[in-house]
């Protein structure tokens, strides 16, 4: 087993606060702090047992609550959560944790109206309350409104301009609502800060390939190619690129695909769309390919627009180009 400095700094914390409990059985922050470090460590209904006894030696302190209701979240027992962060709110009304707990747990419960409710009373709290605006523009794209989800999302790109979840989790919510050139525009000036984000690198070469900008979308997938040379899909995108684009090494890149996975070739089905562009003198190369690891798929197959596997006696010109992802 590998040594774990984390696991090494949890275990050493749970040794100092169970000897400080030991020494101090009535205080009641240290109950509170040996709870938080089960919890940590995996143990929830260890830490939870700390929580109520730090509760006992002190029911007015509102964290105790809040930690309370976060550990019977976690052993799902939603009824229990709700108690104690509502104690929470009785003590302080304007803690925005409670109440931003309370929302995800209506949501979860199918209650989405109970929610926005709530999270709109945080932002009367804090204006500028980051992971709250990034629910509610959630909530709005998630029920189809995309006019008022772009609202909150601008809202928190204005105060994280550079900060690169939010540029990730946007940028993508924008491509999924069709705001194309928003969605770019982010995940753009996030490939400037990471170039290595393969979630990014796939999202833009996805999109810039459906947008048919394929040198964008070529530059990407090759990019991702870089950081995973084994993956299927990605030999397999940058060979229908560059057939859109009358590049000369297209058949390299199939040939790489299916070095990779040989029987790729037989278990997915026909590309349509790479069977419509790829070029008739690729299909001396295919057939060989097919030979050589002895492919026979009695299938017809279009190159250029034509049949090419009518005739019973091209033996094996019924090889079948196949998507490889």
């Amino acid at each position: 087993m590998f040594y774990d400095p984390r696991k090494e700094l949890i275990r050493k914390r749970i040794y100092d606060f169970q000897r400080t409990v030991k020494t101090y059985p009535d205080d009641d922050d240290s109950h509170n702090q040996l709870g938080l470090w089960y919890s940590t460590d995996g143990r929830i209904t260890v830490g939870k047992n700390h929580f109520l006894r730090a509760i006992k030696l002190n029911s007015k302190e509102s964290e105790y609550w809040l930690n309370l209701g976060v550990a019977y979240s976690r052993l799902d027992r939603k009824e229990q959560a709700l108690r104690s962060w509502h104690r929470v709110l009785e003590l302080n009304p304007n803690d925005t944790r409670a109440l931003y707990n309370i929302a995800l747990t209506f949501m979860e419960s199918n209650q989405p109206l109970n929610a926005l409710d709530l999270w709109y009373k945080i932002l009367k709290i804090n204006p500028k309350d980051d992971i709250t605006l990034v629910r509610l523009g959630d909530y709005f794209w998630k029920f189809g409104e995309f006019s008022k989800a772009d609202e909150f999302y601008s809202q928190i790109l204005a105060i994280k301009p550079d900060f690169p979840p939010a540029l990730k989790h946007i940028g993508m919510k924008y491509f999924e609502m069709g705001f194309y050139q928003k969605g770019l525009e982010l995940l753009e000036k996030l490939f400037g800060i990471d170039s290595e984000d393969c979630d990014v690198l796939v999202s833009l070469a996805e999109n810039t390939q459906k947008e048919k900008d394929f040198p964008c979308a070529l530059r990407y997938w090759v990019k991702l190619n870089d950081l995973q040379p084994t993956n299927l899909r990605t030999l397999y995108e940058i060979a229908k690129i560059k057939a859109h684009l009358n590049h000369d090494d297209v058949i390299e890149y199939i040939k790489q695909a299916i070095t990779v996975n040989p029987k790729t070739i037989r278990q997915i089905h026909i590309d349509s769309e790479f069977t419509s562009i790829v070029k008739s003198e690729y299909y001396d190369s295919l057939v060989q390919l097919a030979k050589e690891r002895d492919i026979f798929l009695n299938r017809i197959v279009y190159i250029d627009g034509k049949n090419v596997t009518k005739s019973k006696n091209r033996w094996r010109k019924s090889v079948d180009v196949y998507s490889l992802f």
